[in-house]
């Protein structure tokens, strides 16, 4: 019997949040393939299984019932920072290096086609894995920050416009 590759789930209350990942991954998985070709296999992660659940959330005599939603997705081997931070490899070649922002330049390109913004891009973010030929691969994943390039009235946002609301992460953050 062939082993599964291991999976990650990922489960929240936050009903809109988790609906919204994955459209707005599968929407960039749509142009992937529009852009590479149908067998290529790009930087966004693949969204296996997503639905709903309930389960008790009982308080002593009170039976309450919270739905919560999820998605799996493939369990990559490891972060970008636990990569560059491997010692048993010359994972810092120049190489390797180019590869892996060549992926990223990639992968967004694809993700603004879609007039997204990703708005969560730090090491934690970036999987990579090793494929047979020993070629680095790199996937993005959490998208739970990412967001429509879009005004409140359906227009697109542009460069001088100004955002109402911070996404992402401090730390991560650039100055427009």
């Amino acid at each position: 019997m062939k082993s599964q590759p291991p999976i990650v789930i990922k489960i929240s209350p936050a009903k809109e949040n988790l609906i919204k990942e994955v459209s707005v991954v599968k929407n960039c998985r749509k142009m992937q393939k529009k852009l590479c070709g149908e067998d290529a296999k790009g930087p966004l992660p693949h969204i296996g299984a997503h639905g709903k659940f309930s389960i008790n959330n009982s308080t002593d005599k009170k039976s309450e019932f919270m739905d919560l939603e999820f998605f799996i997705q493939k369990r990559y081997n490891q972060t970008l920072e636990e990569f560059m931070l491997d010692s048993n490899k010359k994972n810092n070649s120049v190489t390797n290096v180019l590869s892996i922002v060549n992926q990223l330049v990639k992968c967004f390109e694809i993700i603004h086609k879609c007039n997204v913004t990703y708005n969560d891009l730090k090491p934690e973010n970036i999987m990579i894995t090793n494929s047979q030929a020993n070629q680095v691969r790199v996937n993005l994943i959490d998208f739970g920050f990412a967001e429509p390039c879009l005004n409140p009235d359906g227009s697109l946002i542009h460069e001088d416009d100004e955002v109402e609301v911070f996404r992402g992460n401090m730390l991560f953050a650039s100055t427009r």
